[in-house]
């Protein structure tokens, strides 16, 4: 017959033992993710080389007294006005067509470039010009255009009995 068992004899880990361990899991994790770590490393590089890793540290190290000054700023009046109006432009943002806001940036754009170009010649301005520059199809495609843009604006006031003045 076999024997009782009185006595279990359990391993208990030393720190140092423990210690060995975790460095060997952290070695091994190290090395089976090699390439991330070293992308990892080389951005810290970088954002240490450009000293956003000192300014984090700064902003930590002194976050009771940023949190305050941050505080202070955002309970100032205009700055209501100024979270409600990026909030309602990021609405706005999310209602337009992609492709018609690229178009209409680039035409903005290209208007610009001609209005920089009008400036610089120093014409004086006429009935007689305006006449004619009517008739180009180009202008009388931008003025089409933004007449429909009034047009909706105008649908958008009397929907909401708004009238700005």
């Amino acid at each position: 017959m076999a024997k009782a068992i009185k006595q279990i004899r359990r391993d208990i880990p030393t720190a140092e033992q423990v210690q060995e361990e975790a460095v060997a899991d952290i070695l091994k994790a190290l090395a089976d993710n090699r390439d991330a770590v070293m992308e990892a490393l080389a951005l810290m590089e970088q954002l240490h080389k450009i000293g956003v890793l000192e300014a984090i540290k700064a902003l930590i190290q002194n976050g009771v007294d940023v949190a305050l000054i941050a505080l202070q700023q955002i309970n100032q009046p205009s700055m209501y006005n100024t979270i409600k109006n990026a909030m309602n432009a990021l609405s706005f943002l999310g209602q337009v067509n992609p492709d018609q806001l690229q178009i209409m940036l680039n035409g903005v754009g290209r208007g610009l470039v001609k209005f920089g170009e009008n400036v610089d010649k120093h014409e004086k301005a006429s009935l007689w010009k305006l006449g004619s520059v009517i008739r180009n199809d180009e202008v009388k495609t931008a003025l089409v255009n933004m007449i429909g843009l009034l047009e909706g604006m105008g649908e958008v006031f009397k929907e909401g009995k708004q009238e700005l003045h």
